[in-house]
């Protein structure tokens, strides 16, 4: 993961934590179809990890994540490498994924 504070979504980790931040405050951390890309291979970063036993997932700014970012509804479906946003985020991608985490996770803001 990308460690530029431009980045829509920072992944850190200090010991046994990960720590997840939707950055994109300015549209109040909204899913874009790179931030939710980017959540999918933060999810398997940690997932494979052997030493990460707690995630937290925070919002930067005042607002966790206000859903998706409906500026890009007419580019959903299949993308420019023939994979489907919505295949994406059934199979494993976004939120859904975290309910099969065996590592406990926390969400907030900043």
């Amino acid at each position: 993961m990308t460690e530029d504070a431009r980045s829509p979504l920072l992944l850190t980790s200090d010991g046994d934590t990960a720590e997840i931040l939707l950055n994109r405050p300015t549209v109040r951390n909204c899913l874009s179809i790179e931030l939710s890309d980017r959540f999918v291979e933060a999810v398997q970063t940690i997932k494979k990890s052997t030493e990460i036993k707690f995630v937290i997932i925070r919002g930067a700014g005042e607002t966790f994540c206000a859903g998706d970012d409906i500026t890009e509804m007419m580019r959903w479906g299949d993308d420019e490498h023939g994979r489907s946003t919505q295949g994406r985020t059934e199979s494993c991608g976004g939120f859904a994924s975290t309910r099969t985490w065996r590592t406990p996770w926390r969400s907030s803001t900043s």
